[in-house]
């Protein structure tokens, strides 16, 4: 019996670190933040003394196959800027850098569509802008949908 304990001991030990380390894996895995290609439809209702921003546009989140450190959004519909009209489109390279389950993401480049009406030359408070910074966090609600947040805010829920 005796010369059996040390194979017993040594056989439970590495049972131990093997499931210590699935574990780990299942962990990692489930916990690590993603960018995921989803779509969403976001509503804005801004107004203040400054300006009035309403109107609503589809958003479509789609992580770059290239560069696993970049991803495109890319905005169409119609937004109301001081009580006129524009019709949005526009593509939005996005570059970021993650720390823990949070994101350092930075405007680099914004294609704008022919179409788009507002174009380089109106500054529409609400819609992003070359070179501004976010710092955001993509949280897994289900297999389905993902919500953006910036600073423990929900910006808005992406679908798959």
């Amino acid at each position: 019996m005796s010369n059996n304990r040390p194979a017993r001991l040594v056989f439970l030990f590495l049972t131990a670190i093997i499931l210590v380390f699935i574990s780990l894996y299942f962990y990692i895995k489930i916990n690590t933040p993603i960018v995921p290609d989803c779509r969403a439809t976001l509503k804005i209702d801004i107004s203040d003394d400054r300006s009035s921003l309403s109107g609503y546009y589809l958003l479509s989140v789609i992580p770059s196959e290239e560069n696993n450190n970049q991803h495109s959004f890319i905005m169409t519909g119609e937004i109301n800027f001081n009580h006129k009209k524009y019709i949005i489109s526009r593509k939005l390279l996005i570059e970021y850098r993650q720390q823990g389950s949070h994101f350092f993401s930075r405007v680099k480049n914004i294609y704008i569509d022919p179409s788009d009406q507002a174009g380089d030359d109106i500054y529409i408070r609400g819609l992003p802008q070359l070179n501004q910074i976010y710092f955001t966090r993509v949280k897994r609600l289900n297999d389905k949908n993902y919500i953006f947040e910036e600073n423990y805010s929900p910006m808005f829920i992406c679908t798959i």
